[in-house]
């Protein structure tokens, strides 16, 4: 289900397909999706191999054009916000006394205007990113920013510095730098996360 014509006298719901909830990115076994903490032990031992040859092969990694070039194609994901916060104010939208009234609606959604608040001198680009935001909000769709969004950017334009900051540094040069830090404490680190994460989630068991 879902609304048109939001925040009008006419707006109503109606039916729409609902998204096909993927579960290729999951490990099947025996038909089944196990959890991560029946198997601990490998999923360590196999992020600590994993870890190790990218470390071991770490400069030739660096030097292959090829990987450098795939890198740069990829059209990131920019994450801005979690995806729960905008779905947990898209709910909360959603209650009558926001569907009455335009203006309280409009009060509410400007929650996401809060970094503009945070100094004298707001950000552009974040005055920006959030007419994004409020436009998809409005349409019930939940933002989505990528690296593309950026497109030709004017280097004049204290508005496109700002986006840059917000949006760039997300090219190879990451995988270099993070190739370049990875070491025996990193892996311990990174191993104490991810534990840390599954005990989080499933408990000691």
């Amino acid at each position: 289900m879902g609304w048109q014509f939001v925040n009008t006298d006419q707006m109503t719901i109606v039916e729409e397909r609902a998204p096909v909830i993927s579960m290729r990115h999951r490990v099947r076994l025996n038909g089944g999706f196990p959890p991560v903490s029946a198997y601990r032990k490998h999923f360590a031992d196999g992020f600590r191999e994993a870890y190790n040859i990218l470390r071991q092969r770490r400069t030739a990694l660096a030097e292959d054009p090829s990987v450098v070039e795939a890198i740069d194609a990829v059209d990131a994901r920019v994450l801005l916000r979690d995806t729960s916060t905008y779905s947990e104010l898209q709910l909360q939208l959603l209650h009558p006394e926001f569907l009455k009234d335009g203006v309280d609606r409009s009060i509410e959604l400007e929650w996401l205007a809060r970094p503009l608040c945070a100094s004298r001198a707001p950000s552009n680009a974040r005055a920006a990113v959030y007419e994004c935001e409020r436009l998809a909000m409005e349409g019930l769709d939940v933002p989505r920013f990528a690296r593309s969004s950026l497109g030709q950017l004017d280097a004049s334009s204290a508005v496109d510095r700002d986006l840059w900051a917000l949006f760039g540094g997300r090219d190879s040069s990451v995988l270099l730098a993070r190739l370049s830090r990875l070491s025996p404490p990193h892996l311990r680190r990174q191993l104490h996360i991810a534990g840390a994460a599954i005990t989080a989630r499933y408990g000691d068991g």
